[in-house]
């Protein structure tokens, strides 16, 4: 007596379905940690690299940076303002 003989034709899919992923589960997480194995090994020749230089923001300096840049942008501006006032009065 086969299991197909006892169980309905309209539930077969859903078993099949099932089992096949319980299979893949299965496989997953059996086979994890030679995936891991296999990645653990690019990684840590990439990590191992210390003459990369790393880039540290300092917010003071930005600050200062950016408040320098806005000061000569608003002299530019007024420059320009003064340019353009004079040609318009000849």
């Amino acid at each position: 007596m086969f299991i197909l003989d006892v169980v309905p034709s309209q539930i077969l899919p859903t078993i099949f379905v099932a089992l096949a992923a319980t299979l893949i589960v299965s496989l997953l997480l059996i086979l994890k940690p030679v995936f891991k194995k296999m990645t653990a090994g690019e990684d840590e020749s990439e990590n191992n690299d210390d003459s990369d230089p790393k880039i540290v923001i300092d917010p003071a300096k930005a600050f200062c940076q950016r408040v320098k840049f806005v000061m000569r942008l608003k002299r530019r501006m007024k420059e320009f303002k003064a340019k353009k006032e004079n040609l318009k009065g000849n």
